[in-house]
């Protein structure tokens, strides 16, 4: 799903116009991109985290000089989706896994 895709869902969804539709999505994604520049938590219940954490500086090898370098520390965004957002896709996962292996298990004798 793209932007727009997203943007088209909310207008059909809601009621209301696109371009009504893509100021709604660009502020919230300008207030999560806000917080999360001042390393705050974005929680979004029954969805799921956004945060920031530290990845500490490290030992690297460049292949091209073929030496030793250090890879300095740096931020990085991590999303971790809500219980219920999980178990969602998670069952529907499995209904799908279970639908496969029952149409893989059938054997046509009638060839």
């Amino acid at each position: 799903m793209t932007k727009q895709d997203l943007i088209n869902e909310v207008a059909d969804t809601a009621g209301i116009k696109k371009g009504q539709a893509e100021k709604i999505i660009n502020t919230v994604f300008n207030a999560i991109k806000r917080s999360l520049s001042e390393e705050e938590t974005v929680t979004i219940v029954g969805f799921g985290k956004f945060g920031v954490i530290k990845m500490p500086s490290r030992r690297g090898w460049n292949p091209a000089l073929k030496e030793k370098v250090i890879i300095p520390s740096r931020q990085k965004i991590r999303f971790s989706p809500s219980s219920v957002l999980y178990k969602e896709i998670h069952e529907k996962q499995l209904k799908k896994r279970k639908k496969d292996q029952a149409s893989s298990n059938f054997v046509n004798y009638h060839k």
